[in-house]
């Protein structure tokens, strides 16, 4: 998942992600991008 989808439907139905994990996000956002770029096949042609 991109990082930008939190704050799309239905992440932000209820409060922006900065106000619900306000000293959290940096890390969610650090997971996401660590999780994507692990699932991309290495040796992929």
């Amino acid at each position: 998942m991109k990082p930008a989808r939190l704050y799309e439907s239905p992440y932000v139905d209820h409060g922006l992600v900065d106000a619900i994990f306000p000293e959290d996000v940096d890390v969610i956002v650090d997971i996401l991008r660590n999780m994507n770029a692990r699932a991309v096949p290495s040796g992929a042609a």
